[in-house]
């Protein structure tokens, strides 16, 4: 009788391990099943935008840089215009057709370039025109040469004229001007400073 109690108790034991088993198997099933899963947080961006220009400021960034201000040359009379200015008036003088010759080298040989032409394409039909060929050929000639001379002449007292005046006005002491409109009324004289003379007189 004894072993079978002890048989009994046994399998009791092994009933009660087993539902105990059970029991904690279901619940490690429902407490995996029920609990609450963590959600995922939305991601949010981050990013910074940068704040766009303004109308404005796109307007003075493409603007062109302002034109340098215009300052006092040197060695100049503020009181003087500037297109009357001594030094203005030879550089104008030099941008001119022909002005320029008497500074370079073969003067002499442009001054040819000029009587040519003068006298055989103006002057030489004129003198055989007028003159009998065949009786008169020196005096033909000798009047096709004065009327190219005549156009030569002209030329160069044309430069002499143009030269002279800027010639004067640079080595005078003094700068006469007039004013906007003065012409006919008079104008001024202002003396100029040692140093803008010794300039002058060197040009």
């Amino acid at each position: 009788r004894v072993p079978g109690k002890m048989q009994a108790t046994f399998c009791r034991a092994r009933v009660r391990h087993r539902f105990a088993l059970t029991g904690l198997l279901c619940i490690s099933l429902g407490a995996h099943g029920y609990a609450p899963r963590a959600q995922a947080l939305p991601y949010h961006s981050t990013s910074v935008r940068c704040a766009s220009p303004t109308s404005k400021e796109r307007a003075d960034s493409q603007a062109p840089p302002p034109p340098p201000q215009p300052t006092a040359a040197a060695f100049s009379q503020s009181e003087v215009p500037t297109e009357q200015q001594p030094t203005y008036e030879l550089r104008e003088l030099r941008t001119e057709a022909f002005f320029t010759w008497p500074e370079r080298d073969g003067f002499q040989t442009r001054l040819v370039y000029i009587w040519l032409p003068a006298t055989l394409v103006v002057s030489m039909p004129i003198a055989l025109s007028t003159y009998d060929v065949q009786q008169q050929l020196p005096a033909a000639l000798l009047a096709a040469n004065v009327g190219g001379s005549a156009v030569l002449v002209a030329f160069l007292l044309r430069l002499r004229a143009g030269w002279g005046y800027v010639s004067e006005r640079l080595r005078t002491k003094q700068t006469y001007y007039e004013e906007n409109g003065a012409s006919g009324r008079g104008g001024y004289v202002v003396k100029k400073e040692a140093a803008l003379a010794m300039r002058d007189r060197l040009l």
